[in-house]
């Protein structure tokens, strides 16, 4: 686990696991847009933005299309609801959109509290993380 000392290099440490021109999606996040990780994704052009290629399809007349897009994106990124003392991510969703991408990813998944999340279970949303990376103050000053 990476624990960062300022959101600064939370962001780095997310970034810098992404080589570039890999294909990216970005999970709707507070966390991954206070951090600019989402607009750096997005818009720098330094990797292949599947939330951008989605925001130009039609949800009526693409919507199978968008779906096959966001499942298996060779990364995706988001926040992370949790990661417990043995080190597992717990992740929850609303619509359940995201956790297949979490799950199947390409290469890998993170979010702004995980690099690679997999085996999602009914009791373990996600375990077997291989690096964290997250501001100190969101583990309540742990370290």
């Amino acid at each position: 686990m990476q624990i960062a000392d300022s959101a600064k290099e939370a962001r780095r440490l997310v970034l810098e696991k992404i080589p570039e021109g890999a294909q990216v999606h970005t999970a709707l996040s507070e966390t991954m847009r206070e951090l600019g990780i989402a607009a750096e994704v997005d818009d720098s052009g330094r990797n292949e933005s599947i939330r951008s290629q989605l925001n130009a399809l039609d949800r009526q007349t693409q919507g199978r299309e968008m779906r096959k897009l966001a499942a298996a994106p060779d990364y995706i990124i988001g926040s992370a609801h949790a990661v417990t003392d043995a080190g597992e991510i717990i992740v929850g969703s609303g619509s359940g959109s995201q956790l297949g991408a979490y799950a199947y990813a390409g290469v890998t998944s993170s979010s702004s509290s995980a690099i690679r999340s997999s085996s999602p279970t009914s009791t373990r949303a996600f375990a077997g993380s291989v690096s964290t990376a997250c501001p100190s103050n969101t583990l309540g000053g742990r370290a």
